[in-house]
């Protein structure tokens, strides 16, 4: 009996086994989930159709960029013709941010995404450099290139004139390319030497006057310098006008 009994327990789980084998899915009959191979839309792609659309919304008198809140938010696309739109974009009071809708079109419809939150920042044009340049070289025009920066950056300290660039040099060291310039970066060439004796006219009123003065100290075009005058050495202050060459301007 106990024989018998294992004999068809035996036969009992070898047919039980083929059922499940034969019941069991194959993965290779599974169906395959359709995986996009399309690029997605890039960031710039997404933040140049919001800055088009911001154009019109954002009060600034100058221009800005855009970024998006979620730096890892993706679009993907589900065929090469697939388009985005803007269907609503809302800017908020301080004109610093906003929250755009955009819309998906494909050859399979219209999917509308999920919120896009950004920020807005306002730009400023301001001179910097082509190349670098050394100390005891002027700086000329073709050496000036222009670039933008947020303005939120500027400071009384930023140049912003390419007029108070040209003709000047580094004050000690080496000026980079494309960076922002200080006030304190760049000096006049020096056209008077402290010892130097300099011509200081004046002029007012059909007037002119000049003699000689002894410079005080160094300075560049455009510089006000402390001299000695007549042969009381009397101190007064003379702007320089060129090579040894100085202006005092009369009194209004």
């Amino acid at each position: 009996m106990t024989i018998t009994r294992n004999i068809a327990g035996f036969w009992l789980g070898l047919v039980f086994s083929f059922v499940q084998a034969d019941d069991a899915p194959n993965p290779s009959n599974l169906p395959k989930k359709e995986v996009s191979t399309q690029a997605a839309f890039s960031q710039e792609e997404v933040k140049g159709l919001l800055k088009e659309n911001l154009q019109t919304r954002v009060s600034l008198s100058g221009d800005f960029d855009v970024s998006l809140m979620n730096q890892k938010f993706s679009f993907p696309r589900k065929t090469d013709s697939d388009t985005l739109t803007v269907i609503d974009i809302k800017v908020g009071e301080n004109q610093q941010n906003f929250e755009a809708r955009l819309e998906q079109i494909s050859g399979e419809g219209k999917i509308i995404l999920p919120p896009v939150l950004g920020k807005i920042r306002a730009l400023t044009e301001i001179p910097a450099l082509t190349r670098a340049i050394m100390p005891g070289e002027e700086i000329g025009e073709a050496d000036i290139t222009w670039q933008k920066i947020p303005s939120s950056r500027l400071s009384q300290t930023f140049i912003t004139r390419k007029e108070d660039i040209i003709g000047k040099m580094p004050v000690s060291k080496v000026l980079q390319p494309g960076q922002p310039l200080y006030r304190s970066d760049v000096k006049a060439p020096v056209a008077v030497k402290k010892g130097d004796m300099v011509t200081v006219s004046l002029r007012a009123e059909g007037l002119f006057l000049s003699s000689q003065a002894q410079a005080l100290q160094d300075g560049g075009k455009g510089d006000t310098i402390r001299l000695a005058a007549g042969p009381t050495k009397r101190e007064i202050q003379a702007k320089i006008i060129g090579p040894n060459e100085a202006e005092v301007q009369p009194r209004v």
